[in-house]
């Protein structure tokens, strides 16, 4: 009988430890709080913000977060433990290229601007093919709406709106 109950004990934590480890790998891709789908009616602001979501969703330690500037210019923010960048990129004068990188179903999202004097921008890496495709789609979304005046008069978000 003694045995019987040890048996069961171990059972039972072994249940409670996987409940918890899993407990604690709630948090994924799904959860956030993405818009589902997108549109082509989008404003800025819900482009900027998921493209933030996904910016924070990097598995390296570093925050990245996005914003439109004056004259249709997307500027990216960038820090991590050490240092801390910014670079900004005419969004009417580039091309958002999506590479596959060297590990195995992982991608990157690059700007390349058009003039020759300008320098590659990455937006985001290490992203799985639908996540790249999608901020592909949002910076492009952006460039248009801006540029074209649909969103707020063709004027950029302020900040903190």
């Amino acid at each position: 009988m003694a045995t019987f109950h040890r048996l069961t004990l171990r059972k039972l934590i072994f249940f409670a430890a996987v409940s918890v480890l899993l407990g604690a790998c709630g948090g994924t891709a799904l959860d956030t709080e993405m818009p589902k789908h997108f549109s082509s009616n989008m404003k800025i602001e819900d482009a900027i913000e998921a493209m933030n979501a996904l910016g924070a969703d990097q598995p390296r330690k570093f925050k990245r977060v996005f914003s439109v500037q004056q004259g249709c210019v997307l500027e990216i923010k960038e820090r991590d433990m050490f240092r801390s960048t910014v670079d900004r990129i005419a969004l009417g004068e580039s091309e958002v290229r999506v590479n596959p990188r060297q590990e195995k179903n992982l991608f990157d999202v690059l700007m390349l601007p058009q003039a020759a004097a300008g320098h590659q921008v990455s937006i985001l890496h290490g992203l799985l093919w639908f996540e790249a495709h999608q901020v592909k789609w949002l910076v492009e979304h952006i460039a248009d709406a801006c540029g074209s005046g649909t969103d707020r008069g063709g004027q950029p978000p302020r900040a903190g709106a």
